[in-house]
């Protein structure tokens, strides 16, 4: 029976490695700039942005899939009272 324990030790689950990330420390949150909601709401060739104030709906639909993403992997530090 006591031959047995070195057997049943070297069968047991090990964890899997934690995979540590310096991401969090390189990345953050993009910003982004809409066109007033009226201005949206016009058809498309009819928006004009003067002076490349606004970013495109497909430019904000990606930076907001990255933040979500960013939001999702890196947890926010605690607030100190």
């Amino acid at each position: 029976m006591i031959l047995m324990l070195p057997m049943l030790a070297a069968c047991s689950t090990v964890a899997p490695p934690k995979i540590v990330s310096d991401a969090c420390l390189n990345l953050r949150n993009i910003s982004f700039a809409q066109l007033p909601l009226a201005e949206r709401e016009k058809p498309r060739p009819a928006q004009i942005d003067k002076g490349n104030a606004a970013d495109t709906p497909e430019t904000i639909d990606e930076i907001q899939v990255h933040n979500a993403r960013y939001d999702a992997l890196c947890p926010k530090p605690p607030v100190k009272p």
